[in-house]
This record gives C-alpha cells, sequence and structure tokens, in this order.
C-alpha cells in the first residue's frame, strides 16, 4: 500500500521539523530572537556523532554525549557573548531586526566550518536498532523512523509537562506573554523567597515556632 507508507514517511519527516519548529517558535516568543541556526545545530551534531562513532572509534553513547557537549558549550557560549550583549548590552538592538541578522550569519559560520571539518559528502547516520523494517499489513516502518516517532513523542510530552507543571515553565510562558510583566513577577517571587528564608538561615524560625 504505498499511499500508506507515503504517509508514514510524511509522519517521521514531520516529526523532525516539528521539534524544529518548537525550537523556533518557543526561542522567538520568550526571547524575541529568530534563530535561523537550529537546524545548523542539528546538522553539526549529527555529523560529529558520525565523525567521533566512525572516524574517531568511540562508543556511540559517547560520540552522542561528547557532541551534546560540545554543541551545546558553544551556543552558550554565543548565546553570553552576542545575543545576550545585543539585546540587553548598553548599546542594545531594538526588535529582531539585528538579532535575526546574528543568528542569520551563524548558520553561514556553522555549515563554513561543518565543511571544512566533515567535507561535503554524504553521510550514513549509524544505527541505533538495526534489522529490517517492520511490517504490519501492507504497510513497512523502518526501525529509524520509529525511533524518531517515539523522541519526538518523548520531547513533546516531557516539554508540556516542564509547561504545565513547573516554575521554571510557568516564567517561561508568562515571558511569551509580557517579558517586562514576567521579569517582575520574577524578581518579586525572588524578593519574598529571600524575606522568607531570611528568618531560616539566621535560625528565628526556631525561636518564633518555641
Amino acid at each position: 500500500m504505498k499511499f500508506g507508507n507515503l504517509v508514514i514517511a510524511g509522519i517521521v519527516t514531520g516529526s523532525i521539523y516539528a521539534v524544529f519548529a518548537v525550537c523556533v517558535a518557543v526561542w522567538y516568543r520568550v526571547c524575541n530572537i529568530l534563530n535561523l541556526a537550529v537546524g545548523d545545530f542539528a546538522m553539526v551534531g549529527a555529523l560529529g556523532v558520525d565523525n567521533l562513532y566512525r572516524v574517531k572509534g568511540l562508543p556511540l553513547p559517547v560520540a552522542i554525549a561528547t557532541t551534546i557537549l560540545v554543541v551545546g558549550a558553544f551556543a552558550y557560549l554565543y548565546d553570553q557573548v552576542v545575543l545576550r550583549i545585543a539585546q540587553d548590552g548598553p548599546r542594545r538592538a531594538e526588535g529582531i531586526v539585528v538579532t535575526f541578522f546574528f543568528t542569520f550569519a551563524l548558520s553561514f559560520f556553522i555549515d563554513g566550518v561543518a565543511k571544512m571539518l566533515f567535507g561535503t559528502d554524504v553521510h550514513a547516520a549509524p544505527a541505533l536498532w538495526s534489522g529490517q523494517a517492520l511490517t504490519f499489513a501492507s504497510l513497512h516502518l523502518e526501525r529509524a523512523g520509529l525511533l524518531v516517532l517515539a523522541c519526538a513523542v518523548i520531547i513533546g510530552g516531557a516539554f508540556w509537562l516542564y509547561i504545565r507543571y513547573t516554575l521554571g515553565g510557568k516564567a517561561l510562558e508568562a515571558s511569551g506573554e509580557n517579558v517586562v510583566g514576567a521579569r517582575t513577577t520574577v524578581l518579586y517571587a525572588i524578593l519574598a523567597a529571600l524575606v522568607l528564608a531570611w528568618p531560616r538561615g539566621l535560625g528565628f524560625e526556631s525561636a518564633v515556632s518555641g
């Protein structure tokens, strides 16, 4: 059944784009930054895992963990050194136009570095779950596609739970609704926490309760 297989392939591909879309939407909604380098970070991560696993001979879990740490550290440094200064520095940029070009330039930079380090050849992803495609009636589902769907569901569910039931998630949602109001609310929450924690830290609580 070719139509069913096409639908499955479309769902698998769409789940990948959905994860990327969540990253772009949340970043823009909360930070007012339109990040055009999300796909480039994913590309570098995939090529880095392939290089460490296939060329360097590291175990696959170690290659994945190492690549995540390196890419995450670079993204954090770029945020602190470039984007944060551009938005909150003494000569900060108003609106999203300037930060848009910062991430646009970052996309070209990552693309150029990846070509220098890994070349332009096509690389096959290492198999996390080897074996033939799973068959249900006339439908065929690749094992890699099933893992992609599972990861998308887990990531989406975890992010929904984080937004719905954690203080950090509610702060994230509030920042998307009103950045200034969210900052003010967080400031009041911090002050209230300090006021409540100060007697406890000095041992006054036991004296009052006694």
